[in-house]
Formats: structure tokens, C-alpha cells, sequence
């Protein structure tokens, strides 16, 4: 079963802290991201989006694509901060992923949401939200499988915990995280 962590917050205020306090050194699989990325992207994409986008370095494997527009979004002003460094030729937004969502009037044709959903306290309702900003794409994303981290909300013991949760089909294991490709059709999960 899905453990939702007993100190269930509001906001993210205290969630914010801890990532400025890790700085750009957190966490992120890219070992196993960049590849599964490059073998997932098979039609021409032109416009990506990149939620909890971290330092950038995820979407500056991109960059050789032909894209019009590359837009990343997270919490940390830190990492925000390196990422436009590391990717000057995107837009970059310090905000809350599913307020983001929200208020975007964007469409794009690929959603990144990379070793992210653990980590939201809104993880349904953006999972519900992004196929309004992608109404005809696909999301690529990861999620670990039972690695404790304090910056997680929930800890997923197996895959079918997280299959059952975000309603996956298409999927692999990697490692010790689930690598998931999900088409969206006509701003529907298909």
C-alpha cells in the first residue's frame, strides 16, 4: 500500500526550503532518464514541458531537437536559477507545479514529470491537470520504487502501487524506479 506520509502539509513552504537547501546536488537518475528519453521520443516533438524541472540538465539533452519552445517549472528558486544557466534558450518558471498547470494556456506535445509525483501533495490533481496542457502528446516520467527520501510524500513499495495510482500501461523498470510513456488523445489518457 501506498504510505502518505503521517505529516501531511498544506503547502510547500517547508518542502521549498529543503530543496534550496540541497541545492543543485539532488537526486536525479539522469544515467537512466536521458536514454529512456531518447528511445521514448519517436515522433517529432516541438514543444516540451518539464515539471519539477530541477537544474535543467534533463532539458539540455533536448536541445538538439528541433523545439520552438522548452519550459521547465519548479519550486526551487536554486535550481531554477542554475537551470537557465544551463539551458539559456528555454523559459523557466519558479511555481508550484499544479498552479502552473492551472494558469497555463500553453499546449505542448511532450510532458516531462521526472522522479516529481512523490513528491507533491497534489500528485492526483496534476496528474488530472496535465493532459490539458498536452491534449494530443504523451508524458514521460519516473517514480521510484522504495527509496526513502524525508522529500517524499509517498513511498511506493511496488510497481503495482504506482501503476494502480497513476493508471499506468506502458511502463518498465529501471533500476529501482518505473519509467512510464503515457499517450494522451484529445486532453484524455488513452
Amino acid at each position: 500500500m501506498v504510505l502518505e506520509h503521517l505529516h501531511k502539509m498544506n503547502d510547500y513552504t517547508e518542502l521549498t526550503k529543503l530543496y534550496d537547501q540541497r541545492g543543485i546536488n539532488y537526486f536525479t537518475p539522469a544515467h537512466l532518464t536521458i536514454p529512456f528519453i531518447k528511445q521514448s521520443i519517436v515522433t517529432p516533438v516541438t514543444r516540451i514541458l518539464s515539471l519539477g524541472c530541477g537544474d535543467g540538465r534533463i532539458l539540455k539533452e533536448v536541445t538538439h531537437l528541433s523545439l520552438q519552445k522548452i519550459v521547465g517549472v519548479d519550486i526551487s528558486s536554486v535550481r531554477i536559477a542554475h537551470a537557465k544557466e544551463t539551458v539559456p534558450n528555454a523559459v523557466f518558471y519558479c511555481q508550484e507545479v499544479s498552479s502552473f498547470l492551472k494558469s497555463c494556456v500553453d499546449q505542448f506535445g511532450a510532458v516531462f514529470i521526472f522522479e516529481v509525483l512523490e513528491h507533491l501533495i497534489d500528485d492526483l490533481e496534476v496528474w488530472e491537470l496535465i493532459p490539458k496542457v498536452c491534449p494530443n502528446g504523451f508524458i514521460l516520467g519516473s517514480v521510484p520504487i522504495n527509496i526513502p527520501d524525508p522529500a517524499h510524500l509517498r513511498d511506493f513499495a511496488n510497481v503495482q502501487e504506482i501503476s494502480n495510482r497513476y493508471r499506468l500501461t506502458d511502463y518498465r523498470i529501471l533500476e529501482k524506479h518505473v519509467y512510464f510513456k503515457h499517450n494522451i488523445r484529445n486532453g484524455a489518457y488513452g
